[in-house]
């Protein structure tokens, strides 16, 4: 199709024009979709990926050989189920895959070699052990057969590896030792709860969530702030403000005690002291939530239909089909030239492996590595609390996604599947990927001469972790032209804690009886950029204001104060810890100074930070496990033995963790021309508000970092897309176009909007 635009019309008139044609032809396309439709519109195009995936999580069958294998007595673990265990028992807490070293990977993908060893990680808490630990273990190759062996992977992998006993998150016989000792304890003021609370002591009007307080490992002194047991969302607005610790260290259950109870900002240390206090009318009664109104709490819709939102809300979808190839079986996926393999963990979640982009391999890894969420407060919950999200189920919280909402109409999904009790479980639809129309050219120059505009589109992979009362989406998205952008936004409920008058300097009241406490959102992502080869470094381009004379300016002039560009690669791992300049005062290069393009510049991807923050409180709760949240972002050298930031257990051992990330970079390694590892946060900071509630919102709560081509190539790399205009004026001053060979009638009809019906789980 040729159009003929008039140069001496103005801008608006033009555009105008265009819009109009544009709809004339979609008019006639919608009419005609209808009997055009494919049914291949909806799904994406078969393709094999070039070779199969190392990266692949185990199957639900390779979890069931490792657990069965395991469980022989020939091992010598002395395992029981994890539903039998009781607190001086083995038991097998987690499997999953250990993915192949680099090398080996890059061996086997770049190089034909072998294919990597399938093999597993093992958690394993050996509570018959003198004395009683939790075990990391390396278990493979895979299948099982006679060369399958167990080693230590904790040495070879943690700067901690005697993980204590305390650090182990609960199972089925611990819960019913605590639920033993809690119930005793509330029991025993029960008639002082139902007067202060409005409820007496049972396991079902009580709900008993624990907070983690271990410091080294050599104690565990949990914090609980009691909840009127809720059958929907709204239990996240019902805290009491009712509080006790207890001490559950060790094994011996008859030295389970309770530490304190705290209630109305006083202390006891004692059942008995507290019902002395309440006979003796010493405790005041607080207001408690409404139990029989809930409404204001949910998601569900309320007030009058806006004007026309009765319709439905608009959607984007190919009109000759999806322009993306997934082979599902390999987890491999390509679009507009960019390819790359899927994994899953069950503690860190969807990852990205050989990240190519023209062929050239931009990154190997692209992992969350952890979310910590440190909190301020007046009360012992929220001035205690600060997780690390990896340890509480961040990776196994990856939630079922609505779709039609969740995720653009045409989305493609995905499972996973993980090791869950003693078993593999799958949930279905946890990931889900897209093209998506940015609603705005990605780029466009328009004057009498000429004129272009290339349509702007991305590809996104997403997926969303609830975990407990946040859910976190978490997006990985990739452009035409070479950039990546990882964007995590936040939503979901707030921890709230009971209303302190006393509290402003750390809370926003948010309801009749609840606050909403300020704290941070850190989370943190591996990138293993390999930009024109594994060799890189580290370049800082520094924006100066200087004042400047030349040989062309009069003796008498005064000088030109103007920015300037100063430039310099760094040289060691410790000047690699960044901190991003609010005003875009430094730029940060990474890509190979061997490397150049035509202008003899290095090749170089530059990072580009969106409203990030750092963690600003370390302290007793967040003391030694969470150093990589520190500042914006580290950059060391690659090492397989530093394939993480964080560890599972870190999220239980503040004083002394498994991952010391310090250690890191503290070796000050060069950074030069090595292969290197950049672990950057993004993250936000929450002062809670009333319009938290009932949700926070995605749109508000967000933060990305885009790693863009700088110089990387010899001109803009979107320059082959079809999908684009340009027009050159002819003689009589018409701008004259084609359109690429598209056709923009499309063969494929609006997909249908499909009851829900039941979301899967």
């Amino acid at each position: 199709m040729y159009i003929k635009v008039d140069t001496r019309a103005s801008l608006s008139s033009t555009i105008m024009m265009l819009f109009s044609l544009y709809c004339i032809v979609a008019g006639v396309a919608a009419l005609t979709h209808q009997v055009r439709q494919s049914d291949t519109c909806a799904t994406t195009p078969a393709h094999r990926a070039p070779k199969p995936n190392p990266f692949k999580e185990l199957s639900n069958d390779e979890l069931t050989e490792v657990r069965s294998w395991l469980m022989d007595p020939k091992q010598s673990l002395r395992l029981k189920d994890i539903d039998e265990a009781g607190l001086k028992d083995n038991y097998i807490d987690s499997i999953e895959l250990w993915h192949p070293s680099k090398a080996d990977a890059v061996k086997y993908l770049d190089q034909d070699g072998p294919v990597p060893d399938r093999m597993a990680k093992v958690h394993v808490v050996s509570g018959a052990d003198n004395p009683p630990t939790i075990k990391t273990l390396l278990v493979g190759p895979l299948p099982v057969s006679p060369d399958t062996k167990i080693d230590n992977l904790a040495e070879k992998i943690y700067h901690n590896a005697e993980i204590p006993w305390n650090a182990k998150t609960s199972h089925p016989g611990e819960d019913r030792e605590r639920t033993n000792v809690i119930s005793a304890t509330f029991g025993a003021i029960s008639d002082a709860l139902n007067d202060l609370l409005g409820l007496p002591w049972s396991l079902s009007n009580y709900d008993t969530g624990l907070l983690p307080n271990n410091g080294d490992g050599s104690f565990r002194h949990p914090w609980v702030e009691l909840m009127f047991t809720m059958d929907n969302s709204s239990m996240w607005f019902a805290y009491t403000g009712f509080f006790a610790q207890f001490d559950f260290s060790d094994q011996d259950t008859s030295k389970w005690k309770l530490r304190k109870l705290v209630y109305d900002n006083k202390k006891w240390t004692s059942t008995e002291s507290f019902m002395d206090d309440y006979k003796a009318g010493k405790i005041t009664k607080s207001p408690q939530m409404s139990r029989n109104d809930t409404q204001w709490a949910l998601r569900s819709v309320k007030g009058n239909t806006r004007d026309l939102e009765d319709l439905p809300s608009p959607i984007t979808y190919s009109p000759s089909g999806l322009r993306y190839r997934v082979d599902k079986d390999e987890r491999y996926v390509t679009w507009l030239d960019w390819s790359f393999y899927l994994s899953y963990s069950p503690e860190q979640g969807v990852m990205l492996y050989d990240v190519k982009f023209k062929g050239e391999r931009i990154a190997y890894e692209i992992s969350l590595q952890e979310a910590i969420s440190n909190y301020g407060g007046g009360d012992p919950l929220q001035a205690m609390t600060a997780y690390l999200d990896r340890g509480f189920g961040m990776g196994t919280g990856i939630t079922p996604l609505v779709r039609n909402y969740d995720c653009s109409h045409e989305a493609t999904y995905l499972d996973v599947n993980f090791y869950d009790y003693g078993a593999g479980r799958v949930k279905n639809d946890t990931i889900c990927m897209f093209e998506r129309d940015l609603q705005k050219p990605i780029s466009r120059h328009y004057q009498s001469t000429d004129a272009g505009s290339t349509r702007g589109v991305a590809f996104e992979l997403r997926s969303i972790y609830t975990v407990g009362n946040y859910d976190y989406l978490i997006s990985f998205t990739l452009f035409p032209e070479g950039s990546i952008e990882i964007e995590v936004d936040a939503s979901g409920y707030l921890q709230t804690t009971y209303y302190n008058p006393n509290g402003d300097a750390w809370d926003t009241r948010v309801s009749a009886t609840s606050s909403g406490s300020i704290h941070d959102h850190v989370i943190t992502f591996k990138i293993d950029l390999d930009v024109a080869g594994e060799k890189n470094s580290v370049e800082r381009r520094d924006i100066e204001v200087v004042d400047s004379r030349f040989d062309w300016m009069d003796d008498d002039e005064a000088p030109l104060k103007q920015k300037k560009i100063s430039s310099s690669v760094l040289d060691k791992e410790k000047e690699a810890v960044i901190d991003w300049d609010g005003n875009s005062g430094k730029f940060w290069l990474i890509g190979n100074q061997d490397a150049k393009n035509s202008f003899g510049y290095p090749r170089s991807y530059r990072l580009m930070p969106r409203s990030v923050i750092h963690n600003i409180v370390d302290g007793d709760k967040m003391d030694k496990n969470a150093k990589f949240a520190d500042h914006h972002a580290f950059v060391t050298v690659n090492k397989d033995n530093e394939r993480s930031a964080s560890s599972f257990y870190n999220a239980f051992l503040p004083k002394k963790p498994p991952v010391d990330f310090t250690k890191f970079y503290e070796d000050d390694e060069s950074i030069k021309q090595q292969d290197l590892t950049l672990w950057a946060s993004v993250g936000f900071r929450h002062v809670p508000r009333a319009e938290d509630v009932p949700n926070t919102l995605f749109i508000e709560a967000k933060s990305a970092l885009m790693l863009s081509p700088f110089n990387y190539a010899d001109e803009e790399l979107s320059r082959d897309l079809r999908n684009a205009y340009y027009a050159v004026a002819d003689d009589e001053g018409y701008l004259v176009t084609d359109e690429n060979g598209i056709n923009h009638e499309g063969t494929c009809s609006t997909p249908a909007f499909e009851p829900l019906g039941t979301l899967p789980y």
